[in-house]
């Protein structure tokens, strides 16, 4: 009996340290090639260089030239499909040079891909030795194919993806929402959190976010009324104009389904499924874990997955939400799951992108892997135990406990049996009240 323990205990070991060998393989290798995607964007032909980046570039150039924004296309036939606050708020890349604008946008993605574990790390509760979650987050972000498209298409997700978690964990209690929100106007995607957070019970999170993401569209309204109208009232609502359903870059729930042969009907009955469930994930997760920041972030993790599963295109740089949510397993002690949601990121998925530079994708039967693993980690970091969190480190102080009632020594004989009861009950005081001090001497006067 001992001896099969014993071994069964060795062959765990080993299987623990294959796969964790495995994965810091499969990570490192995706880090790596980040890093080597970077240097080949930096010098690399400039006709292939950051194609989403340059649909930003000549959406702004035709906005200050006085044309139509959405009617502006790159010369591979790419247009705008933000609301007119993100080209708003893009407008200042206009005052460098192209070239600049690229290597400095190169310098951001990376830069923020690596701060984002740095923030969380540092304020999340119950972080099990920071540096090894702090190293193991920089790889994952590293290593995921989200940022490795975001660097090969100068996306903006990861800068959005950061917003959400400076929301959770260092604005105001009274400010929270409004990265959020400010996310939410310039892609619509976001906008999801906010009902997310408002099913959980936070009222207050979700109105701010949807205050701040109003006001900021109808501050865009007033500077581009004309193209404010033709976004909200019809090109938003054609999702062709972003990309085809069934392209293998799209990475959404129906976008997956319909690369398997489903009908509509069938696509839009699993939506449904999909949306149900994430909902009920939903109210339970905000009825039975406590309102503080650590699960906060969990709870807008989880929705961003679910914005990006239930949206009709969700491209493959849109997935940052999920090398976040293998970190946030990682420093709730599910080291399994993390390595394997960081894994399962990291695999290129996107048959263009082997195109382009020459490495191996997944097969078309198995684009399904980034909606699979999305709704995996919604569930493991909706039903995860709540990690014993101090008070001091959500912002709850516990209330101070009752001191005992002090037992005033009794009155000595000749004295007034007030004066001393009161001074005998002061002089007591943060004592042991059951055990008596040796009496002092009494001096001459």
């Amino acid at each position: 009996m001992g001896d099969g323990r014993s071994a069964s205990r060795r062959g765990r070991r080993v299987g623990v340290v294959l796969g964790a060998a495995l994965a810091s393989a499969v990570l490192l290798a995706g880090a790596a090639n980040a890093l080597l995607l970077l240097a080949h964007q930096w010098a690399g032909p400039a006709d292939r260089r950051m194609g989403d980046l340059r649909v930003y570039w000549v959406a702004v150039g035709a906005l200050r030239g006085g044309h139509d924004l959405y009617d502006a296309a790159t010369s591979n036939g790419l247009q705008f499909t933000y609301p007119p606050l993100a080209a708003l708020l893009l407008a200042p890349m206009r005052l460098a040079s192209l070239t600049v604008v690229e290597r400095t946008w190169l310098v951001l993605v990376l830069l923020t891909a690596l701060a984002i574990p740095g923030l969380v790390v540092r304020r999340y509760p119950t972080a099990p030795a920071p540096r090894g979650a702090l190293l193991f987050g920089m790889v994952a972000f590293a290593a995921s194919y989200a940022i490795r498209g975001g660097l090969h298409w100068g996306q903006v997700s990861v800068f959005l993806t950061a917003l959400v978690v400076l929301d959770a964990l260092y604005l105001p209690r009274r400010w929270q929402g409004v990265g959020t929100g400010v996310a939410a106007a310039f892609r619509v995607t976001p906008a999801l959190l906010a009902v997310v957070a408002l099913l959980a019970g936070r009222v207050r999170f979700a109105v701010v976010a949807a205050c701040t993401a109003a006001g900021l569209t109808a501050a865009a309204a007033v500077v581009l009324p004309a193209e404010s109208w033709r976004y909200w009232t019809d090109l938003l609502w054609r999702s062709g104009r972003v990309g085809e359903l069934g392209s293998p870059g799209n990475q959404s729930l129906a976008g997956a389904l319909t690369r398997w042969g489903l009908p509509p009907p069938a696509v839009g009955l699993a939506w449904m499924v999909v949306l149900a469930g994430g909902t009920a994930l939903v109210v339970r997760y905000g009825r039975r874990e406590p309102l503080d920041r650590a699960h906060l972030l969990r709870l807008l993790t989880a929705g961003g997955l679910l914005s990006e599963v239930l949206a009709p295109i969700s491209w493959v740089h849109h997935w940052v939400w999920l090398p976040l949510a293998a970190l946030l397993l990682y420093l709730d002690r599910r080291y399994v799951p993390a390595a394997a949601v960081a894994v399962l990121a990291s695999l290129p998925v996107r048959t263009a992108y082997n195109e382009t530079e020459g490495l191996p994708v997944l097969p078309e039967a198995l684009l399904t892997v980034t909606v699979v693993t999305a709704l995996a980690a919604v569930v493991l970091l909706l039903r995860t135990p709540a990690p014993a969190v101090p008070a001091s480190a959500v912002g709850r102080v516990p209330a101070p406990r009752a001191a005992p009632p002090p037992v005033p020594l009794p009155a000595a004989a000749g004295q007034d049996a007030g004066l001393d009861g009161g001074r005998a009950d002061v002089e007591t005081r943060g004592r042991d009240p059951l055990v008596r001090e040796p009496e002092r001497p009494e001096l001459d006067h």
